[in-house]
């Protein structure tokens, strides 16, 4: 382990609610991490091993490897959020933009990685917060309660075909959504739009991204 990232301050990402009312975040029981590995997060947070610094701008945490901007977002029961992404330069294939939940409006995830980096957008991994017609599926909480618009008013297909279509007109060599908001409906609508090009993620899956598959 080399870094740490936090996408966000929801107890999803930094390991139980006890964490995130601590405004830490832990990997397990026991410590994993090395002491004084440099953890990247949205928000302000402490952590007792990890050297914490809170991500104010563009940064470059490895040779091609940058945290962008924390990017806002109300959501109508959960409150205000800042979530950033991880974006990743592969020689010869372009720019792997990697999302932990996806809350910030696509546009502004996609658009704000073009305006900071020079480089084409080829690949989108991760979630997206989609968890359209959820209902009988275990992700009715993050239906309800990551929802920026009122529970009445569910994330649904005309937000996903949205997301859909801001990730097409980048023109991707790859998309691989997790499952981690995603419901079967949607993991579907994804591969019929993007094909061969998508990919299903699943828990501890390895996905290798070269210049090899550039073409």
């Amino acid at each position: 382990m080399d870094a740490v990232v936090i996408s966000h301050l929801h107890a999803d990402h930094v390991g139980g609610i006890r964490t995130m009312r601590a405004r830490t975040f832990s990997f397990s029981a026991e410590p994993l991490e090395p002491r004084g590995i440099p953890a990247y997060v949205p928000a302000p947070m402490r952590h007792q091993r990890a050297d914490v610094a809170v991500t104010a701008g563009p940064t470059v945490i490895a040779p091609g490897m940058a945290v962008l901007p924390p990017l806002p977002r109300m959501l109508f029961w959960a409150g205000p959020v800042s979530e950033q992404v991880l974006v990743v330069s592969v020689r010869g294939f372009g720019l792997v933009l990697i999302s932990g939940c996806g809350h910030p409006p696509i546009e502004r995830i996609l658009g704000i990685t073009e305006r900071v980096l020079d480089v084409p957008i080829r690949a989108v991994v991760g979630g997206l917060h989609l968890p359209v017609h959820a209902a009988g599926t275990a992700l009715m909480p993050q239906a309800v309660l990551g929802n920026p618009h009122p529970p009445w008013q569910p994330i649904n297909e005309h937000d996903a075909g949205h997301v859909l279509d801001e990730i097409q007109a980048r023109g991707p060599r790859l998309v691989a959504l997790s499952g981690h908001d995603s419901t079967p409906w949607t993991f579907s609508v994804f591969a019929d739009r993007f094909g061969d090009r998508y990919r299903t993620l699943r828990a501890g899956e390895e996905i290798t991204i070269s210049a090899a598959a550039a073409g």
